[in-house]
């Protein structure tokens, strides 16, 4: 059963691989209309998240890491407290009523104790539905987001194996790929001394960011005199990730830590291009046979090298061809993206309204 979700309306989601006897059916059973919390987790946040099941009736069980709940009395829409019991303040209720130690946990009468809110339940019902409507929009724009994802990985993929190829306006192709070697391409810049410059990051989603933007912790201290000089177009990777991907060009003048390597572009080229390249499953593989240590944590690949795998080198004008190409694709995700944000955004402010009536005990918590 995935309580981390509003509803469980489908009955083969929470059917488990384990057998139970009749007397464990009966006395953890799972009945339309049962509202669920999860016992214990991990961290804070992921306690007591609520979830309601809508499905049928169906020989099923929950398991200890699970609390039911039931109603006393019949007007009761148990999607609508499942969304209710997500509403930010009593969110914060919950884990102010749990326990932490190895893990979080909250229990049956901590739950119990807690006021709620009650109103009629045709609009518990309606509520609940328009939320629930939400929700699959939600899930709708997150679907769509995973095929543009998995079409950028398809046209990456094509792209850089050449099974794709643009053509010439005049119909013809552009020239093959020449294959060098990454220091043909690129030289590495270690120059220090700039330590006033804006401190950047390289992330693995979304390559160079200013390290402010992304709220992660200064560890530089004062001594940022051997930070290194970073500008725009210049290929900046982690050292010890860049068999995970973590790299990207950057557009901004500023300082990295010594833990990275910056790659100067030696000749002209759309260093996007490369940007782009280095994320292929061809290059990942590269990067990592050609790291060095012991343990995957320890993996390394400063320039020397990197500076002797080799790459493919097609024509500018086929290098921006591709680029603008992918560039179109990463502003679609984005859009996809930020629309998701803003409806996740209209739910919390719908939830966050959810102030109705006056505080009644109406739940019956049942505790294993």
């Amino acid at each position: 059963m995935d309580v981390n979700k509003n509803i469980l309306n489908n009955e083969n989601s929470i059917k488990g691989l384990v057998d139970v006897n009749a007397e464990e059916i009966s006395r953890y059973n799972v009945n339309p209309n049962d509202l669920f919390f999860t016992r214990t987790s991990e961290t804070s946040e992921e306690i007591g998240l609520s979830s309601a099941y809508m499905g049928k009736n169906i020989d099923c069980v929950f398991s200890g890491f699970i609390l039911r709940a039931r109603a006393k009395i019949k007007s009761i829409n148990s999607l609508f407290y499942a969304y209710y019991f997500r509403n930010p303040m009593n969110r914060q209720k919950i884990i102010k009523h749990s326990s932490i130690t190895t893990r979080a946990l909250i229990s049956g009468s901590s739950l119990y104790s807690m006021k709620i809110k009650l109103t009629s339940l045709e609009e518990q019902e309606k509520i609940a539905e328009f939320l629930s409507s939400i929700d699959m929009k939600i899930t709708l724009l997150k679907e769509q987001l995973n095929h543009l994802n998995d079409f950028k990985k398809f046209c990456l993929q094509q792209l850089f194996a050449q099974k794709l190829r643009f053509k010439k306006e005049n119909g013809e192709n552009y020239s093959e790929w020449k294959v060098c070697k990454v220091k043909d391409i690129f030289k590495e810049r270690s120059e220090k001394g700039y330590e006033k410059l804006e401190l950047l990051s390289v992330t693995l989603g979304n390559g160079v960011q200013k390290r402010a933007e992304i709220d992660a912790k200064d560890n530089s201290s004062d001594k940022r005199d051997k930070y290194k000089h970073v500008l725009p177009g210049d290929l900046v990777y982690n050292s010890m990730r860049m068999w995970q991907g973590a790299s990207g060009v950057t557009e901004y003048e500023g300082i990295v830590s010594p833990a990275y390597t910056v790659l100067n572009p030696l000749n002209i080229i759309n260093p996007l291009f490369y940007g782009y390249y280095f994320k292929t499953n061809e290059m990942i593989y590269k990067f990592k046979k050609y790291s060095q240590g012991l343990t995957s944590d320890t993996w390394n690949l400063k320039y020397p090298l990197i500076s002797e795998i080799s790459i493919k080198n097609p024509s500018l004008k086929e290098q921006n061809r591709i680029v603008n190409f992918l560039n179109l694709i990463d502003k679609k995700i984005q859009i996809q993206r930020n629309h998701i944000e803003e409806v996740k955004k209209f739910k919390k402010g719908l939830l966050q309204q959810m102030l109705i009536s006056n505080p009644k005990l109406i739940i019956f918590f049942v505790e294993f």
